[in-house]
């Protein structure tokens, strides 16, 4: 379960099931890391997508720091004008975070509050509750933002939202800065 951690953050869920043109792959084109993080956004441990694979856990956490942040790296694009505004993709993107937000308590088990290379504060096992509440709040934030988007205005009002008091509460409160 150590193992798990080091793929614990939250970000990690939010990108599920984006389909990038060049799949991502390391230990030379051995790892489809695409395929890696559909295993581990299924529900699946680092260490039983290693096994079902046939490769070493460390891969599977090297896909997932490599991944692109899939959903949210779309949306931000989307809000910039980078990228069209498409109303199934962000809906798309909404249903995502609301599904990621019920799997995420399950990456924080009692048992991975030490050990593995993680950005998650201690703070969030002394406190989980709240953390536990903040992923509700993020799921039914998604939910009515999927319902309620129906232009590009709509959709930055909603994924700023979401982005600064959801996303950024948590990750403010139980996430490691990077340096």
């Amino acid at each position: 379960m150590k193992s798990l951690i080091s793929v614990a953050s939250f970000i990690s869920i939010l990108s599920i099931s984006i389909q990038l043109s060049s799949p991502c792959a390391y230990a030379a084109g051995k790892v489809n890391c695409d395929q890696v993080m559909s295993e581990i956004n299924s529900g699946k441990t680092v260490a039983e997508v290693a096994k079902d694979m046939g490769v070493s856990k460390r891969s599977v956490t090297r896909c997932r720091r490599h991944y692109p942040e899939g959903e949210s790296k779309m949306g931000g694009a989307m809000a910039k004008g980078e990228a069209p505004f498409d109303l199934a993709k962000a809906r798309k993107m909404f249903a995502t975070f609301e599904d990621a937000s019920a799997k995420a308590p399950a990456l924080f088990p009692d048992n991975s509050k030490t050990g593995g290379d993680t950005a998650a504060k201690p703070e969030i096992w002394e406190n989980m509750d709240d953390f536990k509440a903040r992923l509700v709040k993020l799921g039914a934030d998604a939910k009515a933002a999927g319902e309620s988007v129906k232009d590009l205005d709509s959709f930055k009002a909603a994924f700023g939202n979401i982005g600064k008091n959801d996303c950024g509460g948590c990750h403010e409160k139980y996430r490691v800065k990077k340096s």
